[in-house]
C-alpha cells in the first residue's frame, strides 16, 4: 500500500476520532444521535420495524449488529446485556451505544478517505489521488460530521463505494470491448453496481443521485459499442439489471418501507413539506445557504475557488470524465438545493468530489508550472499549493476537536447543582431547551420509567437489574409548566406551589434558547440567582458562526470567546 496514503489515512483517522467521546453521558449533545440510538437499541425487543422513515433503516440495522455483536462480547467478561434491555441500558449506560455509533461513522469516515484515493487513482494517477486523500483527510465538513453517530457520514461512504463501482462498469475504449465482455459480463456489472447503489439509498435517501453518473457510464459504455440503436441508450438489459438491483437492495435493507407503507407514506409527506418550506429560521434556500456557510466554512474559500477552476479544467481536457466526476454533485446541489431545509451536513457528500476537482487543479497547476520552468521542484509545489487548501478547514477542525475535548457546561453544571442543591429539590427548565440545552440529572428509577413510557418496569436481565439497585433516589423532581392553568405540575400533578430551582439557559441559538415570557417576571418577584455557568463569552457570539436550526450548542466557525461545549446556565433559588 502507498506509505503516503497510510500517512494520511492515519491523519484523517485522527482528526475524527479526537473528542469523540464529547458530552457523554449527555444523550442530547448532537441532535438526531439520540433518536439514531434509541432506534436501534428499540430493535432488541424482537420488532424490527424502526417507525420511523426520515432515514432509511440500513444504518440503524447495522448499528443494531453492532450492539449485539458488542453484547455477546460482554459476555466473556460477565456484563451481558440481554437485546431486550438494550433501550434500557442505554439510559442508564449511555456510553457504549453512543460510542459504538460514533465510531462507526468515524471508521466510515476515515474509509471514506481510502476511497477516495482509489476512485481517483482509477480515473488520474497517483498524483491526483493523494492530493484528494490529502484534502478530505483534512475537510472539515466531512470530519465534522464523522464525530457522532448519525447518517452523513455513512452514506458519503457507501457513495464512495457505488462511485468506484461506477468506474469498474466503464469500458473507456471500445477496444476494450470484446476483452471486458470475455472477463465478466456486463449484467452482472450492473447489478453489482445497482446493489452498491440502493445500499447507499437505505443509509441516506439522497444517495439515489448516485443513478446520475451511472447513466453517465452506461451512454458512454453505449458510445464506444458498434451497431449501437437509439434503444441502447435507454432500454437495456444491463440499465434494467442495475434499476432493478438498486430498488431490491434499496428495499431489502429497509424492508418496512415497503411492509409498513402507510407510515412509511406519512412520513414522507412530512419530510417533503419541510424541504419545501424549511424548518425553523428561514435561512435561505440551499443553493445559497450551502455556499455561503456549509462550503465556505466546511471547506474554505481557497478550495471551492480550485474545485471551480478544477472541473472547468477537467471539463476543458477530458470531457468524458469530467462528466462522470461532476455528474453526482451537480445533480445533488441543482435539486437538493432547492430546499430551505438545508444544513451544513446536508454538504457533506460533496466533499469527496469536491476534494477530487480541487486535487485535478493543483496536479495539474504543478505540472504546467514544472513544464514552464524546467527546475520547478514538483513536491515543493504540491505541498505549498496543498497546505494552501487545507489551511482554513484544519484550522476550523482542530479548533472543533480542541472544543470537543472539553467538558460539555451541561455536564458540569450538573455536577455543580449535585453537590450544591439538596437531595429532592424540585427544578424547572423552561421553554424549548427541554429539548436539546436541558440538563440531563443521573438516571433514577422513576426517570427510567418515564423514558419507557411504563408505570412499573419490567422484569430486566442480570446485569441491567442490578445497575437499576445501585441506582440512587432522584436527586431533583424534574417539573413540567401547565401552560392552560399558568401552574407547575410533576409527574402529571399540578402543584400549588413553584418550584425551589427555575434553571434558564444562553445561547447565541435563537430558535433554542427561548424561555417562558410569563415566567420573566415570576424569576424576578420570586427567585434569586444561586449561581451560574459559563461556557461562553455571550457578546463574543456574534463572532462566531452557529447553525441555528440545528440544535448543536458548538459554533461551526469562528470559535471565539468559547471555553467549553453548551450553553450559559443560571440556576435561580426560590426565596424563602
Amino acid at each position: 500500500m502507498d506509505s503516503v496514503l497510510l500517512l494520511i489515512l492515519f491523519a484523517g483517522a485522527a482528526l475524527r476520532f479526537w473528542g469523540i467521546s464529547c458530552g457523554l453521558p449527555h444523550t442530547a449533545f448532537k441532535p438526531d444521535e439520540q433518536l439514531v440510538v434509541q432506534l436501534a437499541a428499540r430493535f432488541g425487543s424482537g420488532d424490527l420495524n424502526p417507525h420511523f422513515f426520515v432515514y432509511p433503516s440500513l444504518f440503524l440495522y447495522t448499528l443494531y449488529f453492532c450492539f449485539l455483536i458488542a453484547s455477546a462480547f460482554s459476555a466473556f467478561f460477565g456484563a451481558f446485556v440481554a437485546p431486550k434491555d438494550f433501550l434500557a441500558h442505554s439510559y442508564l449506560n449511555p456510553w457504549p451505544y453512543f460510542l459504538a455509533a460514533r465510531c462507526l461513522s468515524a471508521v466510515l469516515g476515515t474509509a471514506t478517505i481510502a476511497m477516495l484515493y482509489k476512485a481517483a487513482q482509477r480515473l488520474f494517477d497517483k498524483d491526483v489521488a493523494r492530493i484528494s486523500a490529502l484534502f478530505l483527510a483534512f475537510a472539515y465538513l466531512h470530519a465534522r460530521s464523522s464525530h457522532f453517530g448519525v447518517t452523513d457520514a455513512p452514506m458519503t461512504f457507501m457513495l464512495m463505494a457505488a462511485f468506484m463501482a461506477i468506474l469498474n462498469a466503464r469500458i473507456e475504449k471500445p477496444c476494450e470491448l470484446a476483452q471486458h465482455d470475455r472477463q465478466k459480463s456486463e449484467i452482472l456489472t450492473y447489478l453489482l453496481t445497482g446493489a452498491i447503489s440502493g445500499l447507499a439509498v437505505s443509509v441516506k435517501y439522497p444517495a439515489v443521485f448516485i443513478a446520475v453518473p451511472m447513466y453517465v457510464v452506461h451512454v458512454q459504455n453505449t458510445l464506444n459499442k458498434n451497431n449501437r440503436k437509439l434503444a441502447d441508450f435507454f432500454l437495456t438489459k444491463p440499465l434494467a439489471a442495475y434499476a432493478v438491483a438498486a430498488v431490491a437492495a434499496t428495499l431489502l435493507a429497509s424492508p418496512y418501507i415497503v411492509l409498513d407503507f402507510k407510515g412509511f407514506t406519512e412520513e414522507f409527506r412530512t419530510v417533503t413539506y419541510h424541504l419545501k418550506y424549511g424548518f425553523g429560521l428561514r435561512l435561505g434556500r440551499g443553493w445559497i445557504y450551502h455556499v455561503r456557510e456549509s462550503l465556505f466554512h466546511g471547506l474554505g474559500l481557497v478550495q471551492l475557488c480550485f474545485s471551480l477552476l478544477g472541473a472547468f479544467i477537467l471539463l476543458k481536457s477530458d470531457f468524458k470524465k469530467a462528466l462522470i466526476v461532476l455528474a453526482f454533485p451537480a445533480a445533488f446541489y441543482v435539486i437538493t438545493g432547492r430546499s430551505y431545509l438545508a444544513l451544513p451536513r446536508y454538504a457533506v457528500p460533496l466533499t469527496p468530489f469536491i476534494c477530487l476537482s480541487a486535487a485535478v487543479l493543483v496536479v495539474f497547476a504543478v505540472r504546467r508550472i514544472r513544464e514552464s520552468y524546467g527546475q520547478f521542484n514538483a513536491r515543493v509545489g504540491l505541498t505549498v499549493l496543498a497546505v494552501l487548501v487545507i489551511a482554513q478547514p484544519c484550522y476550523n477542525l482542530l479548533r472543533f476537536d480542541a472544543l470537543l475535548s472539553t467538558e460539555d457546561n451541561r455536564l458540569r453544571t450538573v455536577r455543580l447543582m449535585k453537590d450544591s442543591i439538596p437531595q429532592g429539590s424540585s427544578v424547572y427548565q423552561p421553554g424549548f431547551s427541554n429539548m436539546w440545552g436541558a440538563l440531563q440529572f443521573t438516571p433514577c428509577e422513576q426517570s427510567l420509567k418515564k423514558f419507557l413510557g411504563v408505570e412499573e418496569l419490567p422484569e430486566f436481565s442480570k446485569k441491567v437489574s442490578e445497575r437499576i439497585e445501585d441506582l440512587e433516589a432522584c436527586h431533583v423532581e424534574e417539573w413540567d409548566y401547565h401552560f392552560e392553568s399558568g401552574r407547575f405540575s410533576y409527574q402529571a400533578a399540578l402543584k400549588d406551589t413553584t418550584p425551589d430551582y427555575i434553571v434558564v439557559h444562553e445561547s447565541p441559538l435563537i430558535n433554542y434558547s427561548k424561555g417562558i415570557p410569563e415566567l420573566a417576571e415570576l424569576i424576578d418577584d420570586q427567585y434569586v440567582l444561586e449561581f451560574s455557568t459559563e461556557a461562553m463569552d455571550i457578546n463574543a457570539a456574534d463572532k462566531n458562526v452557529y447553525v441555528q436550526n440545528d440544535a448543536f450548542y458548538v459554533p461551526f466557525a469562528g470559535f471565539k470567546g468559547l471555553e467549553r461545549p453548551g450553553p450559559n446556565f443560571f440556576i435561580y433559588k426560590r426565596k424563602n
